[in-house]
Formats: C-alpha cells, structure tokens, sequence
C-alpha cells in the first residue's frame, strides 16, 4: 500500500503552509488554536529555534530603520569577506584578534551544521504536525488559518 502526500493535505501549497506555519489561528474567532505538541513536533521546533526565531524577528521588524542599516551592514561585511578577504581578515584581526585563529574550515563547517540541524528541524516538525490527529484533522476541515513567521498580529 502507497502512501500519498495528497492523502494527507491535498496540494503541495497547502502541505508547505501547513509545514511552514509558525502558529495556526482559528477561522472561526481569529484566536489562536492551542494544541497539544507531539515529541517530534517539540524536537522539531527546538532543532530550528535559532535560525526560525532569527528569521521571525527579521521580518517583523523589517520596516524598522535600526534593521534596515543592520541588513545593510551585514550584506556589506558578506561582499566584503567574498571579494576582499585578506583585508577584511587584517582589519578584523585588528578589531578582534581571536579571529586570526578561526580558519575557514571551521566556519564552513559551522554553516553545515547549522543548515542540516536546521533541515531536521522542519522535516521533524512536519513529521509530528502530519501525526498530530487533532491539529490535522482541523486543518482538513479547513478550519485553521497559518501564522507564518513575520505575521505581525500573533507574536
């Protein structure tokens, strides 16, 4: 016996969303629906904390000068290191001399680790949400709307 993805959510949109969804609301009185977390949902959620939580407070914030120049400072430390390593690697050192003994393995390496503990995270949580009989089965009936990350009315 096959199982389908489609036996579970329907379409691919609707599957994502339902992964990808911080929270759910209710249709019905626009409050937030509370249910009962599996393990793997819990694991799940905690395994992609750093960079979900990171994510969320980027976007709600976005419109917020501070974080505009902050993204900005950020995308230009990024060129910076792309295109001109050995002199942002002297000015740093100057600033900070740890960063003389960080070789670049260990920094790709800590990019690695948190892609995949990060990918693990949301595949776990989707694993526990698909299991979760009473969030599944309202979101079936379409009674449940998504919170995704950077919604504004439920933080």
């Amino acid at each position: 016996m096959r199982i389908y993805i489609r036996d579970y959510v329907g379409d691919f949109p609707r599957y994502f969303a339902f992964i990808a969804a911080k929270d759910f609301r209710k249709l019905s009185d626009d409050q937030p629906f509370e249910w009962e977390q599996s393990r793997l949902e819990e694991l799940g959620n905690r395994l992609r904390w750093g960079l979900g939580s990171a994510l969320d407070l980027i976007l709600r914030e976005i419109r917020n000068p501070i974080t505009i120049v902050a993204l900005t400072a950020l995308a230009a430390l990024i060129v910076s290191i792309t295109f001109y390593p050995a002199t942002t690697l002297g000015t740093a050192a100057k600033v900070a001399p740890f960063v003389l003994k960080v070789k670049p393995w260990m920094v790709k390496l800590a990019l690695y680790i948190v892609t995949q503990v990060t990918t693990v995270g949301i595949g776990l949580r989707g694993y526990g949400r698909l299991q979760n009989a009473p969030l599944y089965e309202a979101w079936k009936r379409g009674e449940l709307e998504p919170v995704y990350i950077g919604d504004q009315r439920r933080t």
